[in-house]
């Protein structure tokens, strides 16, 4: 599984480096599960090579990417 999003949650694997802000309504071994609760939840990927490949925010109910604002 690469990423995962559903209304407002995201679940994506640990293998990943993130930073988040929101709910963990899952944690695995493998997999985490986060849900967005308002607008200060958000997740940053990280990319080995350039810093921050990709950021979400949640806004207005749905998970946005912080680069253009369409809905994920």
């Amino acid at each position: 599984m690469i990423m995962k999003i559903e209304d407002n949650r995201v679940t994506l694997p640990k293998s990943l480096s993130v930073k988040y802000a929101g709910k963990i309504v899952e944690e695995t071994d493998t997999h985490l599960t986060l849900e967005g609760e308002d607008e200060d939840s958000f997740l940053k990927i990280y990319s080995p090579f350039r810093g921050v490949a990709k950021l979400l925010l949640f806004d207005n109910d749905q998970w946005v990417d912080a680069e253009n604002s369409s809905a994920i």
